[in-house]
């Protein structure tokens, strides 16, 4: 679930946490795929991208997924 932040104020960190929105990530190959976060009671977030070979995981600080989110920009791993 992608949540539209155009025209809205900025997601804070806490909002972000509550509401795990899903991210862009670019992946080893270059492409971009939709990943879901989770981890809301961590430190860091946790971040599944789903591509054809699995569905690995990787760890973001809670900045770099507002920050992601709010700029409609791709997590890089």
């Amino acid at each position: 679930m992608f949540i539209e932040t155009e025209g809205y104020e900025a997601m804070t960190i806490d909002m972000v946490r509550e509401y795990l929105p899903n991210v862009r990530l670019r992946v080893g190959c270059g492409r971009v795929v939709e990943a879901r976060v989770t981890g809301r009671q961590n430190r860091y977030a946790t971040v599944y991208a789903k591509v054809p070979w699995g569905e690995p995981s990787y760890y973001f600080s809670w900045e770099a997924v507002a920050r992601a989110v709010n700029n409609h920009t791709v997590l890089r791993i």
